[in-house]
């Protein structure tokens, strides 16, 4: 099917790193995007692919590879504003129908996955598919103009949500870890380094990371996956799915603790709405107790750290929050964020720390390796 007249690719990617550890993450993000872009170039009869940055070396090799950019910056004092961004971009170029994709999502999709996408989008006139129902980076719709016709939102979450409340009719991307992994925090960067099937650029960049004490920490909490009558403890905006992938795929117990799902698409983080019953027994036992208790009754915790800090009601900025997912404790500037993380980096057992795609893309994509790599087939939750 020729998509070149019809369809069009908007991948956004940009922002400004504050400091090495951002930006280290933020160079592994546009290797993503390049590798994709790639993909998507390799589809015969392929579409229009727009991306959408502030980098001028990214847009130079994203050009080189058949992309159009488009400038992200904004005017001297002038504030980003996704939805207007968008919107702007599809009716100054006359898009009929767009895939929309944040720099960082999927980097694990498939060709494939891209071109059973673009075929759906075409085949009617009044879809919305996005990958997650919450929180999507991923969102296909028609026909493009409906973006004239929603409020516009700040940031991406909740662009599905909006265009389905619209009246277009929802339909789900594939529900599988490919499809709702994508890299918002370092932690998201290790579970990559445990994949086989990424794009050349993305390898070679993971290549050159030193980030050896957490990537042997997650090897450690993954491998007790595997142990019969392993106690896993998941906490945060854990959804269903990965709870039914681990039931079904491992012999562990898998104790769940899930909170704050909708936390950012209902903008209750930022509204200062967010509590969380176990930051509230954080508070009160201390976070070292608090990991003796865990560790008495669990062997491993993934935890999105995100609905703890939220909860606290004070600022903890990406420095801090970065430098806690990989168990750099020594760096942080907030004194509760530093001692949580002290504590739970030297737990009796491994504790992995990061934000919602940890406790669903990241662990389903960690447990799928897992069983490649033992030969077995992962079983998928419908």
């Amino acid at each position: 099917m020729n998509f070149k007249d019809d369809t069009a690719v908007v991948i956004f990617e940009g922002g400004c790193p504050h400091d090495p550890l951002e930006e280290t993450f933020m160079r592994v993000r546009r290797e993503v995007v390049l590798d994709n872009i790639e993909k998507i170039k390799k589809i015969d009869g392929g579409p229009e692919i727009l991306l959408v940055t502030d980098s001028e070396s990214l847009a130079e090799r994203a050009k080189s590879l058949g992309a159009t950019t488009e400038w992200s910056g904004v005017p001297d004092g002038g504030t980003f504003h996704f939805g207007e961004r968008l919107r702007d971009i599809i009716n100054r170029n006359g898009l009929k129908r767009v895939l929309y994709m944040a720099g960082g999502s999927a980097p694990l999709i498939a060709q494939e996955d891209i071109v059973d996408i673009l075929d759906r989008l075409v085949s009617r006139d009044d879809i919305v598919m996005m990958n997650n129902v919450q929180s999507a980076d991923i969102v296909a719709f028609a026909p493009a103009s409906a973006i004239n016709r929603i409020q516009l939102p700040s940031s991406d979450n909740s662009l599905g949500y909006l265009l389905k409340e619209l009246g277009l009719n929802r339909e789900f991307l594939p529900n599988a870890s490919r499809m709702n992994f994508d890299l918002d925090t370092p932690t998201d960067v290790m579970v990559l380094g445990f994949c086989r099937n990424i794009g050349p650029r993305t390898k070679a960049i993971l290549s050159t990371l030193e980030w050896r004490e957490a990537w042997r920490r997650m090897s450690m909490a993954r491998e007790i996956l595997f142990r019969p009558m392993a106690e896993v403890v998941l906490a945060g905006r854990v959804g269903p799915t990965i709870v039914s992938f681990l039931n079904m795929n491992f012999k562990c117990r898998v104790r769940v603790f899930s909170e704050e799902r909708g936390m950012k698409a209902l903008k209750r983080d930022v509204e200062g709405k967010v509590f969380s019953l176990l930051g509230y027994m954080l508070e009160e036992a201390g976070p070292r107790k608090f990991f003796e208790v865990m560790g008495s009754f669990a062997d491993v915790v993934f935890m999105d750290t995100r609905v703890i800090f939220a909860h606290m009601k004070e600022p903890v900025d990406e420095w801090d929050r970065y430098n806690s997912d990989l168990g750099f404790w020594e760096n942080i500037k907030n004194p509760k964020v530093k001692e949580f993380t002290r504590c739970a980096v030297s737990a009796r057992i491994p504790v992995v720390l990061g934000g919602h795609s940890l406790v669903s893309g990241g662990l389903w994509l960690l447990a799928e390796e897992l069983l490649e790599e033992r030969g077995l087939t992962p079983l998928e939750p419908s």
